[in-house]
Order: C-alpha cells, then structure tokens, then sequence
C-alpha cells in the first residue's frame, strides 16, 4: 500500500503516545497575578519574574509553556522525584525550581542570557531553598 510522509507518520506516533491531557489556557488580564504566581501556587514558590525590564530579555518572564510544564511535573512527580535535572534556558528558573521542589536530587539551571537573568535564576533558587519550599540538604540546585 501507500506510505504515509513521514512527518505524517511522526504526527500520529506522537498523538497516540501522548497522554490525554488538556491544560487550561490562561489569558493574562489587568491586574492578574503573573504566570509566576499561578504556577508556584501549588508547589509554594516564590519566584521574581520582572519581564523584559532590567536587561532580562525573554527570560525574565515565566511562559506559559513553563507553567503547562510545571503542572504535569506536578501531576507526574515521579518523572524527577530522585532525579538528576537539566534546564537548558531557565530564564527565572521556575520549571527547575519546581523539579527541585517535587523532590529531584540535583538541579542545574543554564542560560546564555544575560549576567543579571543569571543573577535572577541563582536568588530565585536561593530564595525558595531559604523559605523550606526546596529541601537544600536534599537538593542541590
């Protein structure tokens, strides 16, 4: 018979792997707390996601990808309780952060933004291992 392209064959593996799972989407109105606050809700994190100001660029806001991520780590913690994680442009670090926070081993956040989005990512770890949220004895990020 006829062969399906490819990138069609690929689409369908990947539709009937992925779970059944459908994420609210979230419009930011006036006045709504930032994605931040929405997606350290559960997990209690404080997190400092100032935007673009400040020489952060787009890694000074948490995307919504990155809430959609942290919810199913949430949902699916045995995906890094005990873990070793990895976050390739952490920005603010919230979805490592969340990893740490849901019991991985160790953590290393990395972006290639600027030296004070670094800065950023490193007080946010800081600041959540400070108030208990991340077990620092436990988890080293």
């Amino acid at each position: 018979g006829r062969r399906e392209p490819f990138a069609m064959r690929a689409a369908s593996a990947a539709a009937a792997l992925a779970p059944a799972v459908s994420f609210p989407r979230h419009r930011r109105r006036r006045g709504a707390p930032p994605v931040a606050a929405r997606a350290s809700d559960n997990l209690g994190l404080t997190l400092e996601a100032p935007g673009w100001s400040g020489g952060y660029g787009t890694g000074g806001r948490v995307w919504l990808s990155s809430d959609v991520l942290i919810e199913f780590l949430r949902e699916n913690d045995d995906v890094v309780r005990d873990a070793s994680v990895f976050e390739l442009g952490s920005g603010t670090g919230a979805v490592g952060i969340a990893a740490a926070a849901l019991g991985a081993r160790s953590v290393i956040l990395s972006d290639g933004g600027s030296d004070s989005l670094v800065r950023l990512a490193k007080d946010n770890a800081s600041r959540n291992v400070a108030s208990g949220a991340i077990d620092g004895a436990k988890t080293t990020i």
